[in-house]
């Protein structure tokens, strides 16, 4: 029996029976009805929007002799109010991606219409890729380790038991080396010349893009997707430059160091340029013959600058030269222009000090004397009053006791004075057989071999004195 009712606000089953001894008395075995009450002859309740669902359930007869019968497995399906009803049950999953093994995978299977929560069902040899499914979720994961054609059934269910299937295949490719770059130099140009560089790389899946991710390419040239590097340099000079290549599905990699490339001049020479960093302090009176160092270009260079200088300083086609007569500092920029027509310029600090008098040094020098036997005098002086500072003090007020016959040991302890410390006792006698070293160390065997039957208690002062005849004394 199939019972198809929809959302009233009473439903009714009214079961039959025959043979038996009447009356009968009927029951409902079934799970998730309890909105459906038994009765001696019928069943009544009012479902709610929760108890929409296909619900399996067997009626029980028993008569007035108590035989009791069973019906087949029947079905009570409740049904949203009329217009509620959804869209038919889809999935818009159509295709799934092919991948490469080694590559973390997952897919979320799309679905709409019907009935949540929905029961997801995945056949096929997906499990031999590495792959997992979940059946409430509908979520194909895994890490690929193997390559091959997978080939796949899936079948959604929702709440009431409508369901729709689809077919996939999908490739598994092998793991192939990653990208590499084999372009590992950039030659050199000229300016004005027509330049071409293809980088090369393999490995990963082409085609590759590039692009400069670091550094300034040649003034005149760039590199394009493909990883060509064209154009005509028009300034000579050292460039540093990286580049970084990207496969088809998103793998980088990038240069291990940068590209240096040279550019040269029309004529053929490296670019000028001036290495000298700063200049030296020149001084009052002092002959001046300064030639800034420069590299490329073609010799010979000459110099000049459009600044002024200090008086008796100018600047000749050789560098720098004359004799200052004026101490100053200013700033200074000097240009050089080579052979071929070429020209740098670099800026400086031009310093020029005045020559300290000889009489200065002297009294600088009999300065430095006699701070240094002033040191001297108060070290010694510092010294020969250190006690008064640190008043000299026996630290040790009280020493253990020991026993006859027995090894003893103690060592006295000062602080304060100055120098080394010299012990002795000067009242009384310590016990036979111990005696006091002059480091302050009480040492031996008290009373050996002498019998004594009884504590014996022994008092003593002790005296300590530093290099400066400083002493203090202390009763034990």
């Amino acid at each position: 029996m199939r019972i198809f009712t929809f959302m009233r606000p009473l439903y009714s089953l009214y079961p039959a029976a025959e043979g038996g001894e009447p009356p009968y008395t009927w029951s409902l075995n079934a799970e998730n009805l309890s909105w459906l009450s038994d009765g001696t002859s019928r069943f009544e309740g009012t479902p709610t929007l929760d108890d929409i669902r296909v619900t399996p359930v067997v009626l029980q007869v028993r008569d007035a002799n108590g035989e009791l019968a069973n019906s087949r497995l029947l079905s009570i399906t409740v049904l949203p109010p009329p217009g509620d009803e959804p869209v038919p049950l889809k999935l818009l999953t159509r295709i799934l991606p092919d991948s490469i093994v080694g590559r973390d995978y997952q897919l979320v299977f799309a679905v709409v219409g019907g009935y949540p929560p929905y029961h997801w069902v995945l056949q096929g040899n997906h499990g031999k890729a590495g792959l997992v499914f979940s059946d409430t979720e509908g979520i194909l994961s895994g890490t690929l380790t193997a390559p091959g054609t997978i080939k796949s059934q899936v079948t959604v269910t929702d709440r009431y038991g409508s369901q729709v299937s689809q077919s996939y295949v999908f490739q598994i490719v092998p793991a192939i080396p990653k990208p590499a770059i084999h372009t590992i130099s950039v030659p050199s140009g000229r300016v004005n010349l027509p330049y071409h560089l293809a980088f090369s790389a393999s490995g990963g899946y082409p085609p590759y893009a590039w692009r400069v991710v670091s550094g300034k390419l040649p003034s005149g040239l760039d590199v394009d997707l493909a990883g060509d590097l064209t154009g005509t340099p028009d300034m000579a000079g050292d460039w540093e430059f990286a580049l970084e290549m990207t496969d088809s599905i998103g793998q980088r990699i990038a240069v291990s160091a940068p590209y240096s490339m040279r550019i040269y001049t029309a004529q053929g020479y490296e670019k000028l340029e001036i290495v000298t960093q700063s200049l030296p302090t020149f001084l009052v009176g002092s002959p001046v013959n300064f030639i800034p160092a420069c590299q490329g270009g073609a010799p010979p260079y000459i110099w000049r600058t459009a600044d002024s200088l200090p008086e008796g300083l100018r600047v000749g086609e050789k560098g720098l030269v004359g004799t200052p007569v004026k101490a100053g500092a200013r700033k200074l920029e000097l240009i050089v222009t080579d052979a071929s027509g070429q020209t740098s310029s670099a800026s400086f600090d031009l310093t020029v000090r005045r020559v300290v008098d000889r009489w200065v040094a002297l009294f600088l020098v009999i300065l430095m004397a006699v701070c240094l036997l002033m040191l001297i005098w108060l070290l010694a002086l510092l010294k020969k009053n250190a006690g008064r500072l640190a008043p000299l003090e026996i630290v040790t007020q009280s020493i253990p006791n020991g026993r006859a016959s027995m090894e003893y040991r103690v060592y006295l302890a000062s602080k304060g004075g100055v120098g080394s410390y010299t012990w002795q006792v000067v009242e009384g006698e310590l016990p036979p057989g111990l005696v006091i070293s002059a480091d302050g160390c009480i040492s031996g065997i008290p009373y050996q071999g002498i019998g004594i039957d009884e504590t014996q208690t022994v008092a003593f002062t002790v005296e300590v004195r530093d290099e400066n005849g400083t002493t203090c004394r202390q009763q034990l």
